[in-house]
């Protein structure tokens, strides 16, 4: 096994164990919309580290933009791991987990430049996360004013990964590793 590789099953690790602990910490919630949360929070590290995988084997470095990739996709791991630990206070969790995919898509401008292409895909990934991090960013704003209940935004969240999952090709790189 590949360092990298070995490294993003650690933090897929590190980023589920966190967030049973953060569960152990709960003494109440609104168990909809904190479980629409835990939903897409659990289903999205699972998709992410899948399609990292897939990364870290078919990717040569070229540049610079390697390298920097990794430390960004380091970062935005660790922000999900706190964000998984913190998930007792969802405001919090959700600050982490929108930080976490600004990283993620920091690492997919540095992998389209280091690669010297906006294909494969990318183009569908950075649209998405820039959804998801809109998302977020209107639930942890207090002064946004919204004509439905704020926690609706979640569903917008599970039902994105779906799709995300269904049509960036995670679904058919599951299906078609063989190894």
């Amino acid at each position: 096994m590949k360092v990298r590789s070995a490294l993003n099953n650690a933090f897929l690790s590190i980023a589920l164990g966190a967030i049973f602990v953060g569960l152990v910490k709960i003494d109440h919630f609104q168990i909809r919309d904190f479980a629409s949360f835990l939903l897409f929070f659990v289903f999205f590290r699972i998709k992410m580290w899948m399609d990292d995988a897939v990364y870290f084997q078919k990717t040569v470095r070229k540049s610079i933009f390697f390298d920097l990739g990794i430390v960004l996709a380091i970062i935005a791991w660790s922000l999900w791991a706190i964000a998984g630990y913190t998930i007792k206070d969802t405001q919090q969790s959700y600050e982490y987990t929108m930080w976490s995919i600004i990283f993620l898509t920091l690492w997919i401008l540095c992998d389209a430049i280091d690669q010297g292409n906006f294909g494969e895909g990318r183009p569908l990934f950075i649209i998405l996360n820039l959804v998801y991090i809109a998302v977020l960013l209107f639930l942890t704003c207090d002064k946004c004013s919204l004509p439905f209940a704020k926690e609706h935004l979640v569903y917008i969240l599970v039902g994105g990964t779906v799709l995300d999952f269904l049509f960036t090709g995670s679904l058919k790189n599951f299906r078609d590793d063989t190894t």
